[in-house]
């Protein structure tokens, strides 16, 4: 699938870069510049970039956590030796003068019974969901497009063909009134013709305002200043019908079933990290006493301790 919508592209691109002549855009000049300007794509895309992200903080969770702590304090409770008291990550000062110390820490998440694997799984099928959307959003800006388009040269061939009628009718209006004053027509009859030739300006001025409608929808998506001339009078595009793609082949299909796996393995990595955590934990402390100076209490550093512990 991947092979063929690139094929697709590249053959996109290669027609979408030549502009017809007499200011005349192509359809796939006019879709191309649609799909590179489009706002919508941009946020779906935007998507992708935050989804990839997610996935790059969930691997994140697999690497081990270092960092460092320092402390300064004073006590008088304890007796004249050098030692340490932990409370949760801290270390307090257990010595009866100034005491400075910088510490270590080291900790790694060994197992978590899949909670971390499980979570960076719904990540990948969250990146798959968001790639998905784009082909989702960029399939249905084309097919907007090219409705605009077919709807816009139906209503341009329509009003060339409303163009030629009426000078038809002008005509037979012209004629019918000298026959009318001829006596070989009846004024009924000079009427109703009167009548056609004001239903078709009708007809035309609905079209035009109908035409400048869809043109100016054109310009919004492509964000192109079009005007009528630039339309070509066909599309001069020969036309296959491909076979009826089941809705489970769809974008949107694979888009709601990367949805669903993601929320699968969310859901079971939330209910394991309810699991107990079998984690790796080491720290080094290094200790210094100068009532003055934190700097002179580190470099005359000759007291240490370090625990690790599972």
């Amino acid at each position: 699938m991947k092979k063929l919508l690139m094929l697709i592209l590249l053959i996109n691109l290669a027609l979408a870069n030549k502009k017809s002549n007499n200011d005349e855009y192509s359809f796939f000049y006019i879709l191309h510049t649609a799909l590179k300007n489009s706002p919508i794509i941009d946020i779906a895309k935007s998507d992708v970039k935050a989804s990839k992200a997610e996935l790059k903080a969930r691997k994140s969770t697999n690497y081990p956590n270092f960092y460092m702590s320092a402390n300064t304090g004073y006590s008088g409770t304890y007796d004249d030796y050098a030692g340490s008291v932990y409370v949760g990550n801290d270390n307090l000062s257990s010595n009866n003068d100034f005491q400075n110390s910088v510490s270590l820490i080291l900790s790694y998440d060994i197992y978590k019974f899949g909670s971390d694997s499980y979570a960076i799984e719904a990540a990948k099928e969250g990146v798959k969901s968001k790639n998905y959307e784009v082909c989702v959003k960029s399939l249905e800006l084309s097919l907007e497009v090219l409705n605009a388009f077919h709807r816009a040269l139906t209503l341009k061939n329509r009003i060339e063909i409303y163009e030629n009628l009426k000078v038809i009718n002008e005509l037979i209006s012209n004629y019918s009134v000298r026959l009318n004053e001829a006596g070989e027509l009846d004024k009924i009859s000079t009427t109703n013709k009167k009548l056609d030739l004001v239903n078709l300006n009708s007809q035309i001025l609905k079209s035009k305002t109908e035409l400048k409608a869809i043109v100016n929808h054109l310009s919004a998506l492509s964000s192109l200043n079009l005007i009528e001339s630039n339309l070509p009078k066909s599309f001069n595009v020969s036309y296959t019908y491909p076979k009826f793609i089941k809705f489970e082949n769809t974008y949107k299909s694979k888009s709601l079933e990367a949805q669903e796996i993601s929320a699968k393995y969310n859901i079971t990595s939330n209910e394991r990290s309810k699991y107990p955590t079998i984690s790796l934990y080491a720290r080094y402390d290094f200790y210094g006493q100068d009532r003055d100076s934190f700097d002179r209490a580190i470099s005359d550093t000759k007291k240490h301790g370090y625990r690790v512990g599972i």
